[in-house]
């Protein structure tokens, strides 16, 4: 029986199919570093062009993705974070999160890839928070926009997503996931107004306080509540922001399972113009369709 010489691979046929291979996987690697850059690079672009800059009454302004959100060394997945910059321009000292603990667990964490394939912060749901350290007065009347990623929500849940005041009385608020989406204020009511039922998903969450004359909630650019009578006026004190808990007395309680990518507050009820061009900028960049 004639003998097939071509039975193996020889030493250097071997050796220049694995440089192949290896060429073919730095490639690859490559690739997807030079996609996540654009990534983050776009974000960037549609943050710095968005209207929110624009809008004013801006008082507070967290975004995940800008180069001057983070300190470097804290900007690397599964870092835990100790500041979290302010990027509102119209505020020349910033009201910047921080978060001096010395207890890690106490820290939330950034997190490279979240939604969209662009960084969030995590937070765990057992103990991690970050405070605003500037105080603005307060105000009857205010905006919010909150970027989440949320795991299933139930009904023995109560996650703080933001929250004011160290007193459960007039000037507190808080926005949370307690089996769907609360804006919760203290005394006559509605003390607790509640949104749609979340399940685990990717939401922008907006909250327009008009006082004593509206309040509405959007879940993705979509109407889930909206309250016209019943109302009574009541101020909110924008002065310290917990993120990731509610604080009463001291004690910090409501901590929140899930992750925040942007948040942004203004010192008024924006109208319906102004707030559809701050969920079509969130929208777009975070790849969350509007309803």
């Amino acid at each position: 029986m004639k003998r097939n010489k071509r039975a193996a691979f020889s030493l250097i046929e071997l050796s220049i199919v694995i440089v192949i291979i290896g060429i073919l996987i730095s490639g690859i690697f490559q690739g997807t570093k030079i996609i996540q850059k654009f990534k983050i690079s776009t974000a960037r672009n549609l943050t710095t062009n968005s209207p929110v800059a624009s809008i004013k009454d801006l008082v507070l302004w967290l975004d995940s993705t800008s180069e001057d959100s983070f300190d470097e060394d804290e900007a690397v997945d599964g870092v835990t974070i100790s500041n979290w910059y302010d990027i509102n321009p119209s505020s020349a000292a910033g009201n910047d999160a921080v978060n001096n603990s010395v207890t890690d667990s106490d820290h939330p964490i950034y997190q490279t890839k979240c939604l969209n394939g662009l960084p969030c912060v995590r937070f765990n749901g057992t103990g991690s928070w970050i405070d605003t350290t500037k105080t603005y007065g307060y105000t009857y009347k205010m905006t919010v926009f909150a970027v989440t990623v949320t795991p299933q929500i139930t009904a023995s849940d109560s996650d703080t997503i933001l929250a004011i005041g160290q007193s459960w009385g007039e000037g507190s608020f808080n926005l949370k996931k307690w089996n769907g989406l609360f804006y919760q204020l203290p005394g006559a009511g509605p003390s607790l107004v509640a949104g749609d039922t979340v399940s685990a998903g990717n939401y922008i969450h907006t909250i327009v306080d008009n006082d004593d004359t509206a309040l509405s909630m959007y879940l993705n650019g979509e109407s889930t509540k909206e309250y016209t009578s019943g109302l009574t006026s009541k101020y909110k004190d924008l002065e310290v922001f917990n993120i990731g808990s509610s604080r009463t007395s001291g004690t910090r309680t409501n901590f929140l399972d899930g992750k925040i990518c942007e948040l942004i507050i203004f010192a008024r009820a924006l109208n319906d113009e102004d707030r559809k061009s701050v969920e079509q900028y969130l929208g777009q960049k975070w790849g969350i369709k509007l309803q």
